[in-house]
């Protein structure tokens, strides 16, 4: 009995197992047949047209991170199911496209009408579907109103983006008395353990540091630097080092990207120089990092993050650092200690930002440099 699919699974072959698969589950009696040993089936939304030929096999069809779709991305899978349940935030980050570069390549060409088309992939189709169905049948939308992430503290510092859709606010789903359990492993415990006196406390959760310096555009780029930033990353990494409890924390972590560092940035060229630091190893290269912009980062989460703003100048103009989405998607990374690295002056005149800065404890880039010395 079922003696075809034992065969595929029994191949020591990894790459002609996958291509015997694919080939297997896209006849529709073969489909049939694994669906009753298998009545739940995980796939992505671009390898799901492999599943047999087009027709609903499926009662149900649950989709998530929904929001980072593209239309074509979404059509995929919801022609599988009687049902479909479509799950994201309209709040976070809508597909990653180059889009500028595509567009005024567009305009170039005279081709207006695609531009715009791609311009439209701002808002996502997930957002649409949801205003949309929101304003025609709002019984068929529900809006989740708890997080179970991060602490409380985090939560608070992104809390007001969703202000309009929730009447009492976004909800921490974790208990007070579990969120700070000293037992790094139980269930619930976004406790870290830290402490550099006059910097970081185990209760300190969300902490702002301010950092002066300019921005700068490398020559040739649109993307951004900023110098005074990524000297203040070495720093911070260097104090969380030397923090009492540092190493019993990360001992106790047994998965890989628990013990991660993750640092995001919103521009590329800060990217590349924060890789080209550690890889030069003036960031320590025995310490776990995990490195990217925020758009990339969306989907994941770390237990402690750095955030690098990178923008900073006298014309007041934020660029992508500006997107409430970008931001709230890069503050919601870290599960328990956020550390966000910018001029708290020029970003406080931001109303996101001032409700966010306004949530975190306050520290200058030369306090903690003389800390750490």
């Amino acid at each position: 009995k079922n003696q075809d699919l034992m065969a595929i699974v029994e191949c020591e072959d990894e790459r002609k197992k996958v291509q015997q698969f694919n080939s297997y589950i896209r006849q529709e009696e073969n489909l049939k047949k694994f669906q009753r040993i298998f009545p739940i089936i995980a796939t992505t939304s671009i390898s799901a047209h492999k599943i047999g030929k087009p027709g609903t096999y499926f009662d149900m069809v649950i989709m998530d991170e929904a929001s980072k779709a593209t239309p074509l991305e979404m059509s995929v899978p919801m022609v599988w199911g009687k049902k479909i349940i479509i799950i994201g935030d309209h709040k976070q980050l809508p597909p990653m496209m180059n889009e500028n570069n595509i567009i005024t390549s567009l305009k170039k060409a005279n081709q207006k009408v695609l531009a715009e088309t791609i311009e439209s992939f701002k808002e996502s189709q997930f957002e649409i579907l949801f205003r949309t169905a929101f304003k025609l049948k709002p019984s068929i939308v529900a809006t989740l109103d708890t997080q179970y992430r991060m602490h409380k503290k985090i939560m608070d510092t992104i809390g007001h983006f969703y202000s309009e859709e929730l009447e009492e606010g976004l909800k921490c789903g974790l208990a007070d008395e579990d969120m700070d359990n000293e037992q790094y492993n139980a269930r619930g415990s976004r406790y870290h353990g830290l402490t550099i006196p006059g910097f970081i406390e185990p209760q300190t959760h969300a902490i702002w540091v301010n950092v002066n310096t300019y921005e700068s555009q490398p020559s040739g780029s649109t993307s951004y630097v900023n110098y005074g930033e990524l000297d203040a990353i070495k720093t911070v990494i260097k104090a969380l080092q030397k923090a009492d409890g540092f190493q019993k924390f990360m001992d106790s972590q047994e998965k890989p990207e628990d013990k991660e560092i993750g640092i995001i940035t919103f521009y590329g060229a800060q990217y590349g120089k924060i890789k080209e630091m550690y890889k030069d190893g003036k960031i320590d290269k025995s310490l776990p990092c995990r490195i990217n912009v925020v758009d990339k980062f969306q989907g994941m989460e770390r237990n402690i993050i750095i955030i690098s703003t990178v923008r900073s100048n006298k014309e007041k103009h934020y660029g992508f650092a500006e997107d409430i989405r970008r931001i709230n998607v890069g503050f919601s990374r870290a599960r328990r200690l956020l550390i966000v690295i910018g001029n708290r002056d020029f970003f406080r005149e931001n109303a996101h930002y001032k409700k966010s800065i306004d949530e975190m404890d306050h520290f200058d880039i030369k306090q903690l440099q003389h800390l750490v010395r």
